[in-house]
């Protein structure tokens, strides 16, 4: 009997799941069953997605109830792997399934025998025949919020407009991966292969591309940049590159790349530059020079920049029950419509304060609490020095300043203060207001409180002492 990987295991369930349902598994159901393959419990699945341990093992037997009509047999948490493998062994005795092995995880061709020279038709429809995906580092998103315009833009620039590099940025948390998830789900019948890789253990460029091209040529062969074009020309390919900023150097000007990342340049120049029938996406908190140069210099790319979602994060709210809807405008107001700062405040006003949110407003500071106090640590600690003195200055201010302000008002040189400018904007960590022939900038709001709040409290204790 054949001993078969978590993802060859998903794939033959997806299909068996599929064919009795007529829908593929979400990526909730995605997570239960690679959790389960990996011994997890209903419990670790729970805290892991953010549901309650009810809700996944109820999901989890609806599964496990689906694939036992789909096999004709029980199939159950503890007997998933073994069904499966023996459906796979009569399978394939019988060659109704041919498979071929790529780095580790197969791709499957129900009924059918796959072809190396497929192309793709005049409206760049993929082939179902030819439709393969890595997507298992995709996380799970159930709800999605807003961005229909977005989507729609996105789906044009790609599909219609062949954009062949894409950047989507904003700060932590705002939807770039919520985003694109959905975006998938929208055109992936478009493609014959699609690949979402997450760059948070930060591969180089060479380990990246080995594993994108193992993927596409069902090769063991080394990387070269003429091999992969060759692929992304033949065959239409979305490629999403998460995470991104774990690229780049901590305290150092934003978009800078750590030692011996500097490879991802040319590669994305590549992408950005030669012809073919592709598009790679990159999802980052941090926007790169070169990239910004390769959208003033390449009609095939561009940057979509995610900010608050505003009034339509009131989805969020209803669906974490919270009252007295006649001051959620306020709530909104205070976190810039930033949907994880609110999905996070609004599941501690339900646990502290009953779900009541005038009681939550009330409370002094209660929107720095220690949850967003985290993320917001995060964001600030990979700052360059003179980003973290110019910050901290600005924060203190009332109103925006020029850089010839900020200059006449402090020991620091121009040069410092319009690269710190610019690096605190390429953080998206800055708000710009031109006024009167003049170009101002401020800290958003939740950042300058924050900083205002732990200075304020330094000055106390000094004080104090």
């Amino acid at each position: 009997m054949d001993v078969l990987g978590r993802q060859e295991i998903l794939a033959i369930a997806d299909d068996l799941f599929a064919s009795h349902t007529g829908k593929h598994f979400n990526d909730l159901q995605k997570k239960i069953l690679l959790r389960t393959l990996e011994g997890k419990t209903y419990l670790d699945i729970a805290n892991e997605t953010h549901h309650t341990e009810k809700y996944i093992k109820e999901t989890g037997g609806k599964l496990w109830k689906s694939l036992s009509k789909a096999l004709g047999e029980k199939v159950n948490k503890s007997n998933i792997r073994a069904t499966i493998e023996r459906f796979h062994n009569s399978l394939s005795k019988s060659n109704i399934i041919q498979s071929f092995q790529i780095h580790n995880s197969n791709i499957w061709q129900d009924y059918g025998t796959h072809n190396n020279d497929a192309h793709l038709n005049n409206n760049h429809q993929a082939s179902n025949a030819s439709y393969y995906e890595d997507l298992s580092d995709v996380p799970v998103y159930e709800n999605f919020y807003g961005r229909e315009k977005e989507l729609n833009f996105l789906e044009q620039k790609i599909i219609t407009e062949n954009y062949r590099l894409i950047s989507i940025l904003g700060i932590n948390g705002i939807g770039k991966t919520a985003l694109t998830v959905q975006l998938i789900n929208k055109i992936k019948h478009h493609f014959n292969y699609v690949i979402y890789k997450s760059l948070s253990s930060s591969p180089t460029c060479t380990e990246l591309h080995n594993k994108i091209f193992q993927f596409i040529g069902n090769s063991k062969k080394q990387f070269n940049n003429v091999s992969l074009s060759s692929y992304l020309r033949q065959y239409r390919c979305l490629i999403i590159l998460d995470d991104l900023e774990f690229l780049f150097a901590s305290e150092n000007y934003a978009g800078t790349y750590k030692d011996g990342y500097k490879d991802y340049d040319l590669f994305f120049k590549t992408i950005a530059n030669n012809h073919h029938q592709s598009c790679v996406i990159l999802l980052s908190s941090q926007n790169n020079r070169q990239i910004e140069l390769l959208e003033t210099s390449n009609s095939s790319s561009f940057s979509l920049l995610l900010t608050g979602l505003g009034t339509k994060t009131k989805q969020i709210l209803h669906q974490n029950n919270l009252q007295q809807e006649e001051h959620w405008d306020k709530l909104i107001s205070i976190y810039n419509g930033h949907p994880l700062y609110l999905e996070i405040t609004a599941k501690l006003i339900q646990y502290l304060f009953l779900g009541k949110v005038l009681v939550f407003l009330n409370e002094e500071e209660s929107f720095l609490h220690n949850d967003i106090v985290i993320l917001i640590q995060e964001t600030l600690k990979i700052l360059s020095p003179s980003e973290t003195r110019l910050i901290e200055y600005l924060a203190q201010q009332s109103n925006p300043l020029s850089i010839p302000e900020i200059k006449n008002k402090t020991s620091l040189s121009t040069s410092v203060i319009i690269n710190g400018i610019q690096s605190l904007k390429r953080r998206f960590l800055l708000e710009t207001e031109a006024k009167n022939d003049h170009v101002r900038f401020q800290v958003i709001p939740l950042i300058k409180q924050y900083i205002k709040s732990i200075q304020s409290t330094s000055n106390k204790q000094t004080n104090d002492e």
